[in-house]
């Protein structure tokens, strides 16, 4: 993966996380590192960037607890949408937990399985590797977050939808 790849797949993980005090600069950075992609990508961190820049930041930390929080429109937990409760998420945060401590990914205090652990990851693999991840659940797991989206109109689907295009572009998944 090139560095600026890895730049970008870091940059989309601090904008699914938690709202800070440098959300809406993050969110900039996401749209210049979008130069050289497809409209599309740029045209949705554009939408996006305008609502957090002018959205307070109670406002906006609110919405991200209602959007991936409490009675969610979406879970960004990638094992729990893919397998539920299932002991497969259990193997699968397992094998996520044992890459990202021989590949040194902090999780904090998110689970393994977290897509922004998992963004953080994708870098350290080879290819192959990060393409199957993708193929087999990351990508499957996208689908399933954006549905939830559908009739919603919520904002918080734009970074969704474009990490999503940028994984197809990247792997062809």
């Amino acid at each position: 993966m090139s560095p600026e790849a890895q730049t970008l797949y870091a940059e989309i993980a601090q904008i699914l996380e938690y709202p800070d005090a440098h959300y809406g600069e993050r969110v900039k950075n996401v749209g210049h590192l979008l130069e050289g992609r497809g409209n599309q990508m740029k045209e949705g961190i554009a939408r996006f960037s305008a609502f957090v820049s002018l959205a307070k930041c109670n406002a906006l930390e609110e919405l991200y607890v209602q959007t991936f929080d409490v009675q969610s429109i979406c879970c960004l937990d990638v094992g729990y949408v893919m397998f539920g409760e299932d002991y497969r998420r259990g193997q699968f945060m397992a094998q996520l937990k044992m890459l990202e401590n021989k590949h040194g990914i902090d999780c904090g205090s998110e689970l393994p399985d977290f897509l922004p652990n998992i963004l953080r990851l994708m870098p350290a693999l080879k290819y192959e590797e990060c393409a199957m991840l993708i193929e087999k659940i990351v990508g499957p797991a996208m689908d399933k977050m954006l549905q939830g989206f559908a009739t919603d109109g919520n904002v918080f689907r734009e970074p969704l939808a474009v990490l999503r295009e940028i994984i197809r572009e990247d792997y062809g998944q």
